[in-house]
């Protein structure tokens, strides 16, 4: 009967652990919204003060560099937002072509990854920090295409803006009709939000001490979730 208990106790952790891998579930989301935090403060502090992730502060940078006549300079800032169109362009064409939605995702993991090690690999140099602008830029789109679910609540991994509207939003139900799942729902995005800030913390730490390599523990993090995400 122990035996039986036992077994039993088993496999609901293996089951509980396989599930706990798939796109869609909690460590996906805290390991895609950490990255996504960590990749803005490592753009920002180890590759020429620009956001390769969240693309609203380049065209605020755009702008003001346009205004100050410095014409030639919007590239530094429009290189990584088209690079950010890429990836989606990317992500939305492997979705359409690749056979099955966590075999899309492994795919998009894999790639973000690639992207991450290689631009952790690039040398100091002008030229380099804007290419490795162009390779995080496009990561950024890959990820926003590709991991955007909690369950059947849509998040955003890669910014905070669109989560601070859905929290709103949900707590405004709440008032509206005293539903616990619409309070469950901000608690939600405001814990999405916190994992961000966390994950930003978390690359400001690295990169003040690894400098210009620190983008690869996240990368590393990423290929090895692209090898054990369940299909």
């Amino acid at each position: 009967m122990t035996d039986c208990i036992a077994g039993q106790s088993i496999e609901i952790k293996k089951d509980s652990l396989l599930r706990g891998l798939t796109a869609d579930s909690w460590p996906m989301l805290v390991l895609m919204t950490a990255t996504g935090g960590f990749s803005a403060s490592y753009s920002f502090l180890a590759r020429g003060g620009v956001f390769a992730f969240a693309q609203t502060g380049n065209i605020i940078y755009s702008g003001q560099v346009m205004a100050s006549g410095h014409f030639w300079q919007v590239m530094t800032f429009l290189m990584p937002i088209l690079s950010y169109m890429l990836g989606l362009f990317a992500a939305q064409q492997m979705e359409g072509r690749v056979r099955g939605t966590a075999r899309f995702q492994k795919t998009a993991l894999l790639l973000e990854s690639v992207l991450m090690l290689i631009t952790g690999l690039l040398p100091a140099s002008s030229a380099m920090t804007r290419l490795s602008l162009c390779l995080l830029g496009c990561a950024s789109g890959l990820q926003m295409q590709s991991f955007h679910r909690i369950g059947r609540n849509e998040y955003t991994s890669i910014m905070v803006m669109g989560n601070m509207k859905r929290t709103v939003e949900a707590f405004s139900a709440y008032l509206a009709g005293r539903q616990p799942a619409s309070l469950h729902r901000a608690v939600l995005y405001v814990i999405i939000n916190g994992i961000f800030c966390l994950g930003s913390a978390w690359g400001y730490g690295v990169t003040r001490t690894a400098g210009d390599v620190a983008i690869l523990l996240p990368a590393l993090l990423l290929l090895l979730a692209a090898c054990i995400l369940k299909e």
